[in-house]
């Protein structure tokens, strides 16, 4: 690994898990191929004073897109099994969820919690018999709010 000046050097993405507080004992199912849109943003209405040509923003309401979690299609996946009863019995059960970055030692660098999670998607990827690809499964979750900390919060 290389530094910087000042010592510091950014970590690299591809060393991470997830875990899903009380919905699956699979070992399998905190590992993923990708994590995505993990975004805060702030919703603003354009507001004009007086005569004045100029355009001011002011602060309506926070706005966290949707978690998306890719990985290989898993024979069995208690996550699944999640979804399944959100899907089919509108039983919404949300969880915490928590994405953790981790360095070459396998210790967390970053770690993102996001606060009552469920799903809303489950997406397996396009069959196709002219090319090997691995059949990937995306799962769209959506949260209340998350929290960043750096390295171990617990």
């Amino acid at each position: 690994m290389g530094y910087t000046l000042d010592g510091y050097y950014p970590p690299t993405g591809f060393s991470f898990i997830v875990y899903f507080d009380g919905v699956s004992s699979n070992v399998f199912d905190v590992r993923f191929q990708e994590v995505s849109t993990i975004a805060a943003e702030i919703e603003v209405e354009p507001l004009r004073v007086g005569g004045d040509a100029r355009t001011f923003y002011k602060p309506v309401a926070r706005r966290y897109p949707p978690l998306i979690l890719r990985r290989g299609l898993l024979s069995y996946s208690g996550l699944y099994d999640w979804f399944e009863r959100a899907i089919e019995d509108y039983d919404i059960d949300p969880v915490t969820v928590t994405v953790c970055l981790l360095d070459a030692g396998l210790l967390p660098v970053a770690v993102w919690v996001f606060n009552e999670a469920w799903p809303t998607r489950w997406e397996v990827s396009g069959l196709n018999a002219e090319n090997a690809q691995i059949v990937a499964e995306s799962i769209t979750l959506v949260y209340s709010n998350f929290t960043r900390y750096d390295g171990i919060p617990f």
